[in-house]
């Protein structure tokens, strides 16, 4: 229906999507339309990793963070705390010392 609307390319539909499927633990379908449409907005970004951390899937979150980082989308404080919070649960030093350059 977002299609028919002609709203597919609206990236506050678009986000919006990407919570509601998150928020029903469908990552594979949030990620697919983040995937398709969403990647410049850091916004975006954020409740993509803040999905995949409230599924525990925090290898996920980390792996995000890190493809953030090389399309050059620059995190907020809010990135910022979702990736600390995820790389403390894979205990991935490497990462929070990478994190810790941007505080």
């Amino acid at each position: 229906h977002v299609e028919k609307f002609g709203l597919g390319s609206n990236l506050y539909v678009q986000n919006a999507l990407v919570q509601m499927y998150s928020l029903c633990g469908l990552m594979d379908m949030a990620r697919g339309i983040f995937d398709r449409r969403c990647k410049e907005d850091v916004f975006s970004w954020n409740l993509m990793m803040s999905g995949y951390n409230r599924m525990k899937q925090y290898e996920e979150s980390v792996e995000l963070f890190t493809e953030m980082e090389r399309n050059f989308v620059f995190p907020t404080s809010v990135t910022l705390l979702l990736v600390l919070s995820a790389c403390s649960k894979v205990r991935d030093k490497d990462l929070c010392r990478r994190v810790h350059v941007y505080v």
